[in-house]
């Protein structure tokens, strides 16, 4: 019962974080929208959309591999800790070679001269993302710290936003306030996690152990960043920044909507990992077919509310010059419903039971 109610304030804290993450941009994008503008908004999605990539290549599948395996071991001390700066060390490595290649790229293409500042502005993201280990509050079923994170740094972009961003040519710094907010929470959380781990670096990170699931896992995510941000970056190659910035206020809206629903799925990685550590498959069952359940409640009425009130929202968000987004908006609505069906299945129930290879397959099939 105890775990079944801590399951729930998990949920429940989860939970609060995706809805600031409504709030505060129902707030602060429509503001960005009118003062940078399509091409401003457009500049910086791109920009963030090339730098996902980088960040997918620096992470490495490192965050769900090191949730999965690190709840099986956090009860022994030793083990525990040896893991995770393992795959921390690993982590590092990868970081390394994503920022080797993103520079590489940034200084040989041609296409990318007008934004290379921008980029590597926006590319300090990767490293705090690596810096930040979230993950291991995730092992630990630890959501505090992560809400009141995300309180904090939701209030303190939107003044900054409200402060600093006055004219269309302030695109950089609107990038520069997001990553201020990962730098924020990147430092408390590492401060904050010493109570589980001290990391460190280790000489031996135990290679052959750990590479073969986190290439399957990071090979899953690029097949997946084929069809989930290569629209913006081929959109900002081929048209240009006023079509991007129309496009994204779609894609924010989705991905918002999104991160919401995945939160009520995402608490349970950790919980259903050590079921099956415990072999104790009833139970996972049970939380499984729960979390269904409560998904299914939800989702289907939000996809047909968001496809029938496409224009009202694109209304709201941007104004009557992105009434024209209100179509792409429609038909994302309808991927919301595989999106989330499709991330139960391969993020939690394959992931937890040592499927990630079928994933993989599947997804490049």
């Amino acid at each position: 019962m105890l775990k079944k109610n801590r399951m729930s304030i998990n949920a429940v804290l989860n939970a609060i974080k995706a809805c600031l993450s409504i709030f505060f941009p129902l707030i602060t994008y429509p503001y960005a929208l009118r003062i940078l503008g399509k091409e401003g908004i457009g500049k910086v999605s791109y920009g963030q959309s090339v730098i996902s990539y980088f960040v997918m290549l620096a992470m490495l599948g490192v965050s769900i591999y090191g949730v999965r395996e690190g709840t099986k071991l956090k009860n022994n001390n030793e083990n525990f800790t040896n893991f995770i700066n393992e795959v921390y060390t690993i982590n590092i490595l990868s970081t390394s070679v994503a920022y080797i290649f993103l520079f590489v790229i940034l200084f040989t293409v041609d296409r990318f001269i007008n934004y290379r500042y921008l980029i590597i502005l926006q590319s300090v993201s990767i490293i705090l993302t690596t810096l930040g280990v979230e993950w291991i509050n995730i092992i630990h079923e630890d959501f505090w710290l992560i809400t009141i994170q995300s309180i904090i740094v939701h209030i303190i972009s939107m003044i900054l936003l409200f402060i600093f961003v006055t004219s269309p040519e302030h695109y950089y710094i609107y990038a520069f306030i997001t990553i201020l907010s990962s730098g924020i929470i990147c430092l408390s959380n590492r401060y904050y996690i010493r109570k589980y781990v001290h990391l460190k670096f280790t000489i031996k990170p135990n290679l052959h152990q750990h590479i073969k699931p986190l290439l399957i896992m990071f090979s899953n995510s690029i097949a997946i960043s084929v069809y989930v941000n290569f629209d913006t970056t081929m959109l900002g190659w081929i048209k240009g920044d006023a079509d991007v910035g129309l496009y994204s206020i779609t894609v924010k809206i989705y991905t918002i909507i999104k991160g919401i629903l995945a939160a009520i799925y995402a608490v349970s990685l950790p919980r259903l990992a050590g079921y099956v550590g415990q072999n104790a498959f009833i139970e996972y069952k049970q939380v499984f077919s729960r979390i269904c359940n409560y998904l299914s409640l939800i989702l289907i009425p939000t996809s047909v509310g968001i496809l029938c009130l496409s224009n009202e929202i694109m209304l709201f968000m941007g104004g009557r010059d992105y009434i024209a987004a209100s179509f792409s908006l429609q038909i994302l609505s309808v991927a919301l419903i595989f999106a989330i069906y499709g991330g139960l299945i391969t993020a939690v129930l394959n992931i937890t039971i040592g499927k990630e290879k079928e994933n993989l397959i599947k997804t490049m099939k």
